[in-house]
């Protein structure tokens, strides 16, 4: 998600938060009630740096799960600004280690001709051609 650009706290907060609803409006996730944003990590110091990623509390494992489900449908979507915004849930140190692991060697499948490759569940499966 892109910097706030705002000088005042409270106005970069109010401008993450508009951000934020326009995101799930766009996955229609309207009715996901938001219990908290936060922004991870220290300001950068240089003005070329990344975003910091944003962290939100939701109020319901429901609307976490529907948000998530969700997710997916943002790289579908013609505002460029969407599709560079990804949204997954919080993980542990160890499991971000292994999840990193994991996309490397997907990565280096890929690279070596495998295609049709994704992650389910910790592991690197075929994805399923379904044809009804």
């Amino acid at each position: 998600m892109q910097k706030p650009t705002a000088a005042e706290a409270d106005d970069r907060k109010n401008e993450d938060c508009d951000r934020v609803q326009e995101l799930l409006h766009q996955i229609a996730c309207d009715d996901v009630s938001i219990h908290h944003i936060t922004r991870l990590g220290a300001p950068p110091s240089s003005p070329d740096a990344k975003p910091r990623p944003v962290k939100l509390d939701l109020v319901s494992s429901e609307s976490r799960n529907k948000v998530l489900g969700r997710a997916k449908n943002l790289r579908t979507l013609t505002d460029m600004t969407s599709k560079s915004v990804f949204i997954h849930q919080d993980l542990t140190p160890k499991e971000r280690e292994l999840r990193r692991a994991l996309v490397h060697e997907l990565k280096a499948r890929k690279l070596g001709g495998e295609t049709n490759l994704i992650i389910v569940n910790g592991n690197i499966v075929p994805k399923r051609n379904d044809s009804y």
